[in-house]
């Protein structure tokens, strides 16, 4: 059996609880008349020089306080948020806010809310356990599991909104057609060049002076004198290549635009033109292999 008292045990149990690094403890004394006394330490240091008859907690307001022998009287050692009294503070110790079983019902509290926590945490590792064995005999029994599941509603979330997404999609593309592409194609119909506005010889003459090269490519004439060299060796080319004979294969593509390919048969040539909006684009040229 202690040889404290319910409330001075009390009171160290509740500076054990709010500071349980700070080492507390009760050191007992008899004194000459044979009257038990207590002294409250933390880390072993003396928190008063004095000894009290009971070391007890002010449940109302939270002190820990030192009652002194034979008096009502005692002083707070520790202030309610756990740090050491420095104020040397005397209070009165004689009201019903002392007794002990106010302390015993704060412990017990303390004890009882231990208690329902691990209570709590024992409810979840027996469900962690029979969500365990869930998942076995599902498994045993070939039927999905819980996380199967989760992982088959997840998949079925992406489908879902994949098919929402593609649906935005559709409905966009739909107004883009309605709004730009109709009135683009419809324009592009009404201006598509024809047939015979093409003039192989005309195009052809403008591809080999370089007419299509930006103005900083190295082969574009620069000056008077290299473009109207640039002309006359391409209507020199223009016309032999005529002379050998070339080909002229028009493409149309729904009625909005026209490609045109020349073949020269001497150079073994092709060249490539866009017809659209009232102009012949060149694309590009390639050689190919004689017949």
């Amino acid at each position: 059996m202690s040889k404290h008292t319910s409330r001075t045990q009390a009171a160290l149990r509740h500076l054990q609880q709010i500071k349980p690094n700070e080492g507390w403890s009760i050191d007992s004394y008899v004194n000459s008349v044979g009257k038990h006394l207590v002294m409250l330490r933390r880390r072993n240091v003396p928190l008063h020089e004095k000894y009290f008859e009971e070391i007890i907690l002010d449940s109302s307001r939270g002190h820990v306080i030192g009652k002194f022998p034979n008096e009502n009287k005692g002083m707070v050692l520790v202030e309610k948020d756990g740090s050491v009294s420095r104020q040397r503070q005397v209070v009165s110790v004689s009201t019903s806010r002392f007794k002990g079983e106010s302390a015993a019902d704060d412990v017990n509290r303390g004890l009882e809310q231990q208690r329902r926590e691990r209570e709590k945490t024992r409810a979840a590792i027996d469900r962690q356990v029979e969500a365990r064995n869930r998942s076995l005999r599902a498994r045993e029994n070939g039927e999905l599991t819980d996380s199967q599941n989760a992982e088959l509603l997840k998949y079925g979330m992406y489908v879902v909104a994949a098919a929402v997404f593609f649906r935005m999609f559709a409905a966009v593309a739909c107004v883009a057609f309605f709004v730009i592409l109709l009135p683009v194609g419809a324009y592009a119909s009404f201006t598509v060049p024809s047939v015979e506005s093409f003039d192989a010889k005309k195009e052809l003459k403008r591809v080999l002076r370089g007419k299509h090269l930006p103005e900083n490519h190295p082969d574009k004439p620069q000056g008077w004198f290299q473009k109207t060299a640039a002309k006359i060796t391409a209507s020199v080319v223009t016309e032999t290549a005529a002379l050998a004979g070339y080909t002229v294969e028009m493409l149309d593509f729904f009625g909005v635009a026209r490609c045109a390919t020349v073949r020269l048969n001497a150079n073994n040539l092709e060249c490539y033109w866009i017809g659209a909006f009232d102009t012949w684009w060149f694309v590009y040229q390639r050689e190919v292999e004689s017949d």
